[in-house]
């Protein structure tokens, strides 16, 4: 059974590609070769990548939060209720960060907050 901090983890780590939505949150084009793959990833090609490599990282989260500790009904949700939570939840973080330093950081508290809400009592 994989510990809540995997959990932690997988969002916090899953939770920076949401930069493709963000494009403030990249490197400017001229700063890195692939800064304009990642702004572009919305185009035809990139937004099938980008759709099924959410439904695949949608899929893991779904599985690490069934054989971790956490109980998802505590928050009357289901796994994949709260692995979509998760996702919603950090995909929001770029709200209002200025930088990719702010925006791990907010995913970060809300990837605490929600994992709090799912620990059972031990």
């Amino acid at each position: 059974m994989p510990p809540a901090n995997e959990v932690r983890h997988r969002v916090q780590d899953g939770g920076l590609r949401g930069a493709e939505r963000h494009p403030e949150l990249l490197p400017r084009r001229d700063e890195s070769p692939h800064a304009a793959e990642l702004v572009d990833s919305h185009g035809t090609i990139g937004a099938e990548i980008v759709q099924r490599a959410d439904r695949a990282y949608l899929a893991l989260l779904v599985r690490v939060i069934e054989e971790s500790e956490l109980d998802p009904k505590r928050m009357k949700l289901s796994a994949t209720a709260a692995a979509q939570l998760l996702l919603r939840a950090a995909s929001g973080a770029a709200y209002d960060a200025k930088t990719p330093a702010a925006h791990r950081r907010h995913v970060a508290e809300i990837v605490r907050a929600i994992v709090a809400g799912m620990r059972g009592a031990h």
